[in-house]
């Protein structure tokens, strides 16, 4: 039997999984590995975190999104892939091999620390379901009979989203946050349109969120933050949202990966192979004109699509289609019941932004079972408080 491995589970593996076993041939299987059993859809970590809705609401189980096609599907778990072998189209994991026919890397990012003196020592992240346990343990710990200081380090959409949602939830727990997000960018969320920004820092200053722009950080200590301009800020948690990089893979053979992403075609082939692709966050895509396609869920997803309808291509015989990514804007929620939206050029705010967002999110999850589910959870978190 052919195969045809991914690697990765995230967006772009999983959907890339879904469209090949949907359409090819039955002397075909498809092969995903990935460390973890379940799907975990990463843009709402930061509502698990802040005791939104629990874990279920953001994992779906591998195994129930490919019930249907068990018998062509393998899902290898809690395996690490120990080496790629391009030669003899071979992937090795910890205790298994797999030969390939066709190749997709969908490996993801992962948090990257920039060799910040004690960052990755002292500093929460928010990658997976054990960090967003971990962050709400932390912040359901400290007292509530004085402010206790949050600084969240990066001021992009994660650190946005997260700030709003940890003032709320110090408000419903009655614990007093002083929460300050850090950012070496002279404006906030810089790619965003002037009125978008408006919005959010209106929103920062009626929830007393204090922003320091225009500054780095030095090093992180126990319960410290210093700056390039050696000021301390006292820090009871220090949360790292400034920046990811892609996860390494084992190569049998050297390629040029630049800050270690994949080099890519515009038909998002590996540069130098024909029948190995790499689509979401560990690779390097550039749109038309040469701007780099930026690392968002909808990117991968398109892809996933992309690199998937590729491999079919190729085993046909047909042309391959170019990857062409239309950015259809960006939703960020801002706690319950209110988000700012820029969606194709309009910028809005309010409950129906927070709405659609809701709305985008359930298209993006994988079963009408789990969608119902996380329809109910979202709508009851409107009306309760948030849990420790």
């Amino acid at each position: 039997m052919k195969s045809v491995v991914i690697v990765g589970g995230g967006f772009a593996g999983m959907v890339a999984a879904r469209i090949l076993l949907k359409r090819l041939p039955d002397d075909y299987e498809v092969v995903l590995i990935n460390r973890h059993r379940d799907f975990v859809f990463k843009p709402l970590l930061h509502e698990a975190a802040t005791g939104c809705f629990g874990s279920g609401v953001i994992r779906e189980g591998v195994g129930d999104v490919f019930l249907h096609s068990h018998n062509r599907f393998k899902h290898v778990l809690g395996n690490k892939v120990t080496l790629v072998d391009f030669e003899r189209q071979l992937v090795s994991a910890v205790h298994r091999r797999f030969n390939y026919d066709f190749l997709i890397f969908a490996t993801g990012s992962e948090t990257n620390f920039f060799n910040v003196p004690g960052a990755e020592s002292f500093c929460l992240k928010l990658e997976t379901l054990k960090d967003a346990f971990r962050l709400r343990q932390s912040a359901s710990k400290l007292p509530r009979d004085r402010k206790s200081d949050v600084v969240i380090i990066g001021g992009g959409p994660t650190g946005v989203e997260l700030a709003a949602e940890l003032s709320e939830f110090g408000r419903d727990l009655g614990i007093p946050f002083s929460i300050t997000i850090l950012d070496r960018s002279p404006v906030l969320l810089p790619m965003m349109k002037e009125r978008f920004r408006r919005s959010v820092a209106r929103f920062f200053g009626k929830s007393g969120i204090r922003l320091l722009l225009n500054t780095c950080v030095a090093r992180v200590g126990k319960r410290f933050v210093v700056t390039d301009r050696n000021v301390r800020i006292p820090a009871d948690i220090t949360v790292w949202c400034a920046g990811v990089k892609p996860v390494s893979v084992p190569l049998s053979q050297k390629i040029d990966l630049p800050k270690g992403f994949f080099p890519v075609d515009e038909f998002l082939r590996i540069k130098g192979f024909s029948n190995i692709f790499a689509a979401g966050d560990c690779a390097f895509v550039q749109n038309d004109g040469g701007y780099p396609v930026p690392m968002l869920a909808q990117s991968a997803v398109d892809e996933g699509r992309t690199a998937a309808l590729n491999v079919l291509a190729s085993f046909r015989g047909r042309p391959l289609q170019k990857f062409v990514f239309r950015n259809k804007g960006i939703i960020l929620t801002l706690g319950k019941g209110y988000a700012v939206a820029d969606v194709y050029g309009f910028v809005f705010a309010g409950f129906f932004a927070w709405l659609l967002n809701r709305l985008v999110y359930l298209g993006n999850m994988f079963t009408w079972r789990h969608r119902f589910y996380a329809a109910h959870r979202f709508a009851t978190s409107l009306f309760r408080k948030r849990h420790a």
